[in-house]
């Protein structure tokens, strides 16, 4: 496919050949206007025309301008699924949380409340950086909850009154999830040389292993108590 740069090239020389030799043979000018608008018409078709198949190869481009080759872009797929993936998994994971910030019961209330409101705020960034690394690599996040609870791997959890440690061992079951599709994610991206989706993984590892060692910890404080 030409250039629109090439393409005007090509139609400015064509315009300066058709005059030459014109002038030269000293033909009628009505032919020369009309040998002009049709090659006017032709140029103008053909930079629409390409246009278009620009359009219709966003996705191509988009993998080309930050550095992922043509050559990697059916490979890119694969990475664009598990985030997606990942992104339904966070929805619900969200959504949860805040049902364990409000429905908290027992003698850990304060301390709980607050962790969990925590860890839905931290969730709610991490969504929004998952579904801007989709769109970076050229596709569409799912916006759509009932899409999300068709494929998450995260169950949701009812209006239940939780007590102190059962949410925490909830979440510790979803954070353990959730680290587990972000280093197969570390691992595929690698393979592809995608250093971006590497290091947002990372970044999201790095605080989600801390919060793991804190729940742990806490949960390990009174073992003989079941409630908080």
């Amino acid at each position: 496919m030409q250039s629109s740069y090439s393409n005007d090239r090509y139609c400015a020389y064509s315009f300066y050949k058709i005059a030459d030799e014109d002038r030269k043979n000293k033909q009628n000018v009505n032919k020369t206007f009309v040998s002009s608008f049709w090659l006017t018409y032709i140029c103008r078709w053909t930079k629409a025309e390409n246009l278009l198949f620009s359009q219709n190869n966003l996705e191509h481009k988009t993998y080309e301008d930050i550095g992922l080759s043509t050559f990697r872009w059916k490979k890119v797929e694969s990475v664009v699924a598990a985030l997606k993936q990942l992104l339904a998994d966070y929805q619900i994971f969200y959504t949860n949380l805040r049902g364990f910030h409000w429905n908290v019961k027992g003698k850990g209330f304060f301390t709980l409340h607050a962790k969990y409101e925590e860890l839905y705020n931290d969730a709610a960034e991490k969504i929004d950086e998952i579904a801007e690394r989709i769109l970076q690599l050229g596709y569409t996040p799912e916006n759509r909850f009932s899409e999300y609870l068709k494929t998450s791997n995260i169950k949701e959890d009812g209006n239940l009154p939780l007590k102190g440690k059962d949410g925490l061992r909830r979440v510790l079951e979803n954070l353990g999830n959730l680290i587990a599709q972000e280093r197969k994610i570390v691992d595929l991206a690698g393979e592809y040389s995608d250093e971006a989706t590497v290091a947002l993984m990372d970044d999201f590892l790095v605080g989600q292993e801390k919060n793991v060692w804190m729940l742990v910890s806490f949960l390990d404080k009174h073992p003989e108590e079941d409630q908080l």
